[in-house]
């Protein structure tokens, strides 16, 4: 093994280091970027300004994959093509694929299959991210569209919708929110006082019937509150958030 370490031909290892550091930039932001953000739950985050180890880091990463994958090629004397597809293969689904998703499987990572998938395939639909033209979420996207003309009929945000139509149920005290941001914490903060009458709330209940699901996936629970609106409003004085 240590023979074929150093018989390797060092100037094309360094040209195909380069050239694998240049791709995977490439992939991991023009390609994957978006739904790789996704799977590490980063989407609605402001990533910090890439620094030098975010070049000097992939580089030596890419160095040693290079060397590493040389030095197994001329070991095991992989000289033609079809030899060389069936060794990639090999080793990225024994080893790239089962290895990263055995690293993202941990809290860090909300969406792992994501992950993986964003790792070893451009495309990552199967992989659990949203399917746009899956019928439910077409069905799911008519909806936010209609509650978008509603919040805006009213002159709020959606966010200011979601948690005035929260707060107007009776069975419910206080309304959790989950920023990511500083703009959307004051975004929501701002709506803190937001009521909704009983106008809005009809309309509400017109796009999504109370006690109904948009998918069929969805798991269906139906409460009294869908046929008694006196269970589901609080008297409009007390609908505010806070």
């Amino acid at each position: 093994m240590l023979t074929a370490l150093f018989d390797l031909n060092w100037l094309a290892v360094i040209a195909a280091t380069i050239v694998f550091a240049v791709l995977g930039g490439a992939y991991f932001t023009a390609v994957v970027g978006k739904p790789y953000k996704i799977a590490l739950g980063n989407e609605d985050r402001e990533l910090p300004k890439p620094g030098a180890i975010f070049i000097i880091g992939p580089l030596i990463a890419s160095l040693l994959v290079v060397v590493t994958t040389a030095t197994l090629l001329r070991a095991l004397e992989v000289t033609a093509i079809g030899e060389g597809i069936v060794f990639g293969l090999v080793v990225s689904i024994g080893y790239l694929v089962a290895q990263t998703l055995n690293i993202a499987i941990n809290p860090n990572f909300p969406r792992p299959l994501l992950y993986t998938h964003s790792l070893g395939t451009r495309m990552f639909g199967p992989a659990g991210a949203p399917d746009p033209e899956d019928g439910e979420n077409i069905l799911h996207r008519a909806v936010v569209e209609q509650l978008s003309t509603v919040a805006r009929d009213a002159g709020i945000s959606m966010t200011h919708l979601a948690s005035g139509f929260v707060m107007a149920h009776p069975s419910v005290t206080s309304a959790m929110i989950g920023p990511r941001t500083l703009a959307q914490l004051d975004d929501l903060l701002a709506g803190a006082a937001v009521t909704l009458d009983d106008d809005v709330l009809d309309r509400i209940d017109e796009i999504a019937p109370p006690g109904t699901d948009v998918g069929v996936s969805e798991v269906a629970y139906v409460p009294q509150s869908p046929s008694r609106t006196e269970l589901r409003r609080r008297p409009a004085k007390d609908r505010a958030t806070a």
